[in-house]
């Protein structure tokens, strides 16, 4: 096969056409001339006749020169075979295909006889309870619900209540006549629909220095000047001499409750001499005869 390796003039179009089929030129002399020009380079040097209608062509060498009326040019010898090149990139899928006919539906098959009824098996026996499974685990809890409604209004309260605590702050030697002891009194405002309870202790020491002497003294509660009403507010009290002692201490203690109007009261203990010894009575904080008085308000 011959190739042209030159970019032709319109008027050798023609001729290059006609010489590419290499008719004009016997076949022995083609190959040999291929031959020997391979050897020089596989290119091909040829003379062309300028004659359109008569397009001549004929081999030359390298160096010769072409007639006046021919134009020279080059052509190229095939080689040898080169390595074969990269699968080329597959083609794009071609349409896909009418879908068939459908066939003809087949004859419907003739419905079997219905089965005759089996007869009913005998029941089973019962089987064993199973053991009871694990425990579940605890779930997660819950999200806090809303909050309940108000309550009705409670009854009222205990306003007013409440208690008094004295005491003494001195010791006093009482004759027959009723004497205050000291730090024993207070005045209270008692509120409406109130009991008050009254309770009060202390010590009396005899200072008889016989081991047969003794005091009687009366201790007293007082409420708002007079004696407590109803009884209970009075309580004698013997400090005597016995088993070869002395200066004996005896002591009172008194519980009185009573119902009193609203307003203020005050509320006292005195102690008189009954008979016997001189005494003592109640005393400070470094006595301990150290009386004491309490006054608890307690609504109804």
């Amino acid at each position: 096969m011959i190739r042209a390796m030159v970019r032709l003039p319109a008027v050798l179009r023609t001729i290059v056409s006609a010489a590419a089929s290499f008719s004009l030129i016997t076949t022995g002399f083609t190959f040999a001339a291929v031959d020997t020009i391979q050897a020089q380079g596989k290119v091909l040097y040829a003379c062309v006749a300028d004659n359109p209608n008569n397009a001549q062509v004929r081999l030359i060498g390298a160096t010769e020169s072409c007639r006046p009326n021919e134009t020279k040019i080059t052509l190229s010898v095939a080689g040898e075979q080169g390595a074969t090149g990269p699968t080329g990139p597959t083609g794009a899928q071609g349409p896909q295909g009418a879908t068939g006919a459908t066939g003809a539906t087949g004859a419907t098959g003739a419905q079997g006889e219905t089965g005759a009824t089996g007869a009913t098996g005998a029941t089973g026996e019962q089987g064993e309870t199973g053991a009871t499974g694990p425990t579940g685990e605890t779930g997660a809890q819950g999200p806090q619900g809303p909050t309940g409604a108000t309550g009705p209004q409670g009854t009222a309260g205990t306003t007013g209540q409440g208690i008094t605590y004295l005491l003494g702050t001195g010791s006093i030697s009482p004759g027959a006549a009723l004497v205050l002891i000291p730090g024993l009194t207070t005045t209270i405002n008692v509120p409406e629909n109130s009991d008050v309870l009254i309770n009060t202790h202390g010590g009396v020491q005899t200072t008889s220095t016989s081991t047969t002497g003794l005091s009687r003294v009366d201790i007293v509660i007082v409420i708002d000047g007079a004696f407590a009403p109803q009884g209970g507010g009075f309580q004698r009290v013997v400090a005597a001499n016995t088993g070869g002692s002395t200066t004996t201490i005896e002591n009172w203690s008194m519980v009185y409750g009573i119902t009193l109007p609203a307003g203020n009261h005050t509320f006292a203990v005195f102690a008189a001499l009954q008979s016997g010894s001189p005494a003592n009575v109640s005393g400070n904080s470094m006595s301990v005869l150290q009386g004491a008085l309490s006054v608890l308000i307690l609504k109804q």
